[in-house]
């Protein structure tokens, strides 16, 4: 037990010097510079934050923030100890007196020229911050664009802001730090990327090798941080849209490009029921012509060898989805921009089977770049097999002539129901993937406008779009899309379908038989009386000579009725003279003898069916009931009405003359 004690004590002590040996560091930063930001309470986001957070786990350090009114103030507090690190700080940091940069950079920052609305002036009064870094690009800037300035100096970046709110400057000069900001919309042009890097005091060489050492280690881990980090953080929302004056002159005088898309499948590009031409990348030709101001015609071409041909005869500006891939698009006399769309690709097999990775067969389309570049490589010769299109790959795999297919990820659930290859079933992971550039055809300048254009999209709406455009499409499939996709779902449907039919059959059903008991009640019943009527009692007969059949005793229709002629003359009420035969009736009723009670054709009169074992027994019982039914109570008087009653032995050849 004391072992036990021993151990915990010595683990909690361990780790107490664990977290003891974390060293904190104060960091230093301006809200509102795009360092940093909290979306709520303790909450952090920005580029500067979590590069540096990626950085405090290869030092073992614990950053805690700092906030700052200005980056000037930053400063003094680095030179007194109160904080031991500042990143990205704008402007000449050689102005910091004893202060020094690490080796790396943390990002790099163009400078921009901000306008109201954009638009410049021939001649500028410039608003700019006087620790900022040398901008020796200004000058060709402004020749290049055609106008004049002075510089006007602001210790305070605010000041300056405030001062160009109250028209008292045309423009400013400032690092661009959030790309997305909406002010961004005003930028006239941007030059002269500057690089920030993280500093200390010069006498913290320690601190210096150690913030040196942790960024080397991170990069070898992280070679592509800031590649993501601008990704996320900077390129998110789009990148300002920022033409030259050249730019704008040569647009306008292009007036009207003309493009072409090379691979039209859903969800990217298709025509509709109305021959329309539909998908992503028409959407994003359409927003870079509204982005550009100027009009882009879609050329109507059916194959990929059709735009070659309209390439080299120069009818065509631009190809919309031109692969990034400099070496191919060379070929076909085209320059990739940045890309604007990522595609994945995954393996598509057969539902089921288990087959050896080494004895899957390939179902490849040669013609097809990613399967040049990515699928063929992976097989051998005599384990591909060769198809004219992606249609046809998908009908090889279906019907067992190949094993495995690759597909852009978005267009399978579209080619599995152009090709009715329900068999087949979709990796989760992908295999590769390629980025859609445009395509520029011997124009640099256009090339550099379109790549301008590129950056100012918004990836993060193309995402969307491409989801969009999936939800639309799929309106218009087939049921067996839908069962292959959503197969409980589809379940559900069919038996709730089924339910409804059920129960509508029932329903049905059960309304017939109530309207036929309706019909039969109705010509079953005497409306006389409300009892059943001779219809009723000849069907009911029908069934007693079957049941009956072999009985020695034989059955007999026997009719009682008062005498008509006293019936008319009773001065009593009709109900009264129709509850006599009523009552009649239940009387016979509680017989053992009499099986079936009816009304009537005459008025007054009740027909029974009886058993008896022979004449002269049913000659005494109906004797004896009419002796004791020929006279009846109304009005405190009894009155005598001479029953009578006349037998009927059944004949069974002859029903209905019997009856």
């Amino acid at each position: 037990m004391i072992k036990r004690i021993m151990r915990l004590v010595m683990a909690v002590m361990m780790i107490c010097t664990a977290a003891s040996a974390q060293t904190t560091l104060k960091v230093g930063y301006v809200p509102g510079t795009g360092f940093l930001y909290e979306d709520r309470i303790n909450h952090y986001l920005g580029y500067g934050y979590e590069y540096m957070e990626f950085l405090a786990c290869y030092g073992d350090w614990k950053f805690e923030y700092v906030p700052s009114t200005t980056w000037q103030e930053c400063g003094a507090k680095l030179q007194s100890g109160e904080i031991d690190v500042l990143p990205a700080m704008p402007g000449d940091y050689r102005t910091l007196p004893n202060v020094t940069r690490t080796d790396h950079v943390i990002g790099r920052y163009p400078m921009e020229l901000v306008t109201k609305d954009g638009k410049i002036k021939p001649h500028m009064r410039l608003g700019t911050i006087a620790s900022n870094p040398p901008i020796p690009h200004l000058a060709p800037t402004a020749q290049t664009e055609g106008f004049t300035y002075e510089l006007v100096n602001y210790n305070l970046f605010y000041d300056m802001i405030e001062s160009f709110n109250r028209n008292e400057l045309d423009g400013y000069i400032a690092p661009m730090f959030e790309p997305n900001n909406p002010m961004n919309e005003n930028a006239a042009s941007i030059f002269d990327r500057q690089s920030y890097r993280l500093l200390v005091r010069s006498d913290r060489k320690d601190l210096l090798a150690a913030m040196n050492l942790a960024m080397d280690e991170m990069l070898m881990d992280q070679p592509n941080i800031r590649n993501r980090l601008n990704d996320k953080y900077l390129r998110t929302g789009g990148f300002p849209l920022i033409l030259s004056r050249q730019e704008k002159e040569y647009l306008t005088q292009k007036k009207k490009l003309t493009t072409a898309i090379m691979f039209k499948a859903r969800p990217y590009a298709y025509k509709n029921s109305k021959g329309e031409l539909q998908g992503v990348i028409p959407r994003v030709i359409k927003q870079i012509s509204k982005d550009l101001n100027i009009e882009i015609e879609i050329l109507d071409t059916n194959s990929k060898s059709e735009v070659e041909q309209l390439i080299q005869a120069g009818k065509i500006d631009f190809v919309a989805d031109t692969v990034c891939d400099f070496s191919w698009a060379e070929t076909i006399g085209l320059t990739p921009t940045q890309s604007y769309l990522q595609i994945e690709y995954v393996a598509v097999t057969r539902r089921g089977d288990a087959i050896h990775e080494n004895a899957m067969k390939a179902a490849c389309d040669p013609n097809i770049l990613y399967v040049r570049t990515f699928v063929m490589p992976k097989f051998a010769e005599d384990k591909i097999v060769l198809a004219d299109n992606l249609y046809e790959c998908f009908k090889l795999v279906s019907e067992g002539k190949a094993d495995i297919l690759y597909a852009p990820r978005n267009e399978v659930s579209y080619l599995i129901e152009e090709t009715g290859s329900y068999n087949l079933e979709v990796a989760s992971e992908s295999e590769f993937s390629d980025s859609i550039s445009l395509g520029v055809h011997n124009d640099s300048r256009l090339w550099r406008i379109l790549n301008k254009e590129v950056n100012h999209l918004d990836v993060s709406k193309i995402r969307n779009v491409v989801n969009e455009d999936i939800n639309l499409s799929t309106e218009s499939l087939s049921p067996q899309w839908f069962i292959y996709h959503y197969p409980l779902k589809a379940m559900a449907i069919m038996l709730g379908i089924i339910a409804l039919i059920i129960t509508a059959a029932w329903y049905r059903a059960h309304m017939r038989r109530k309207h036929m008991n309706t019909v039969q009640q109705m010509a079953y019943t005497d409306s006389r009386y409300q009892m059943p009527n001779l219809s009723w009692l000849k069907s009911e007969t029908e069934q007693l000579l079957a049941k009956y059949e072999e009985d020695d005793e034989p059955l007999y229709v026997v009719v009682f009725a008062d005498d008509r002629q006293i019936l008319k003359l009773l001065p009593y009420d009709k109900n009264i003279r129709n509850q006599r035969v009523k009552t009649t009736a239940e009387k016979l009723s509680v017989m053992k003898q009499v099986l079936l009670t009816a009304a009537g054709d005459a008025d007054g009169s009740v027909v029974c069916v009886c058993r008896s074992k022979n004449d002269a027994d049913i000659a005494t019982l109906v004797k004896e009931f009419v002796q004791k039914n020929s006279s009846f109570g109304a009005n405190n008087a009894q009155l005598w009405l001479n029953m009578k009653a006349g037998i009927c032995k059944i004949d069974e050849n002859d029903l209905t003359q019997s009856i």
